[in-house]
């Protein structure tokens, strides 16, 4: 088995096209995307899933096999201040990493996060994971 460290991070505003361009990412054949459920496992948050451990972290890519690039996608990493320091802890773990950083007209994203909210609360869902 191969490396199963990550050295890809696809990170962004929510609404950016995160999902889209991590799924075209993982099609490429040198490429390992995280699978759902946890496409955005958000290790690298302290206050979000940094408690489950590097264990957990790296079981999520237990499917390598050859690939030259391993990675996840967290729009969480981006939301500074907030969230301290992840560019440090993503460079402790994986200091040749590349980051894709992705974005989208503003106007066009915030409309689509606002559909978005709206049919989340609409379902009775809560924010808090």
């Amino acid at each position: 088995m191969m490396n199963n460290k990550p050295n890809l991070f696809l990170v962004g505003s929510m609404k950016s096209g995160t999902t889209s361009l991590h799924n075209y990412l993982d099609l490429h054949p040198e490429i390992f995307m995280s699978k759902d459920p946890w496409k955005e496992p958000n290790y690298f948050v302290k206050e979000l899933n940094r408690d489950k451990g590097i264990e957990w972290y790296l079981s999520l890519f237990q499917g390598v096999e050859h690939e030259k690039y391993v990675g996840e996608s967290s729009t969480d990493y981006t939301k500074s201040p907030n969230y301290k320091d992840i560019h440090k802890e993503i460079y402790e773990l994986s200091p040749n990493a590349k980051i894709l950083y992705i974005m989208r007209d503003p106007i066009e994203r915030a409309i689509s996060q606002y559909w978005w909210e709206v049919q989340y609360s609409g379902e009775g869902r809560s924010m808090k994971k």
